[in-house]
């Protein structure tokens, strides 16, 4: 992927995101993939967004980043780069809302935005 403008200058930080991959029923516990490293922009910012069931709730921090987009509510994501597979242990937050700024509205690629 080339980088535009929006890439080349303001994603210049990177974040770990570990997508929810299913739940074990034996333990109890989800389960996630391997962490994946991501170019983005984060800003620590409390917002009142809704979540998936339209519920108000209060997010922390936002990712901005075109690489974020298989990351959904429930998964988890970290700033900067991490190896560790489990995301609690490597410190992440979960997701609690995810939206989209359209290339139309940029005069760029689209941009993914992850709350926290």
């Amino acid at each position: 992927m080339a980088l535009d403008f929006i890439g080349a200058d303001f994603m210049t930080l990177k974040c770990t995101y570990w997508l929810k991959a299913g739940h074990d029923d034996w333990t109890g516990q989800d389960t996630y993939s391997a962490p994946v490293v991501a170019r983005c922009w984060y800003k620590k910012d409390f917002k009142l967004i809704r979540n998936e069931r339209g519920e108000e709730v209060a997010a922390k921090a936002m990712y901005l980043s075109d690489e974020l987009t298989p990351v959904t509510n429930s998964s988890y994501i970290a700033f900067g780069e991490s190896t560790e597979l489990d995301p609690i242990a490597a410190g992440a937050s979960v997701v609690i809302g995810v939206g989209l700024v359209p290339a139309d509205a940029l005069g760029s690629s689209d941009l993914n935005k992850v709350y926290v």
